[in-house]
């Protein structure tokens, strides 16, 4: 952990978050060439380009397709993970995908952590949160 400008020794870990064997990445723009694959599950549109979907059956990535319209179909895309068998869906995002679910009423949960020293000093206010679906 930095703290300014000196360099703190943390002695035992302050939160050890649960691990998950998936990460959901959502993707309209079809611009990712994905190098990490091991647990990831890619959700995109049905009118995606062939050569993303190359990319992904050749890397053996699986993959949701949910909507043709401009952007993925969140309440489809949630129905095919729920299908899948998830239940608790932590979004942490920037503001185009948070924004997105909020104005769509998909978010039963948001925590908001306000940390000016994690990110550009003292002086520059930052914050970060999660956002969770629980179904």
């Amino acid at each position: 952990m930095v703290y300014g400008k000196h360099w703190v020794e943390l002695t035992q870990s302050l939160y050890e978050p649960k691990k998950s064997n998936v990460y959901i990445v959502f993707d309209g723009q079809w611009r990712i060439d994905w190098h990490q694959t091991e647990g990831l599950i890619v959700v995109t549109k049905e009118n995606v380009q062939e050569n993303y979907i190359k990319q992904l059956q050749a890397k053996k990535i699986n993959y949701i397709l949910a909507g043709t319209g401009e952007h993925i179909d969140l309440n489809l895309a949630l129905q095919k993970i729920y299908d899948m068998g998830f239940r608790r869906l932590g979004l942490s995002g920037g503001g185009s995908i948070n924004g997105a679910f909020l104005r769509q009423n998909l978010i039963d949960e948001i925590s908001l952590v306000l940390s000016p020293l994690a990110v550009g000093g003292k002086n520059t206010p930052r914050f970060s949160t999660v956002m969770i679906w629980n179904h």
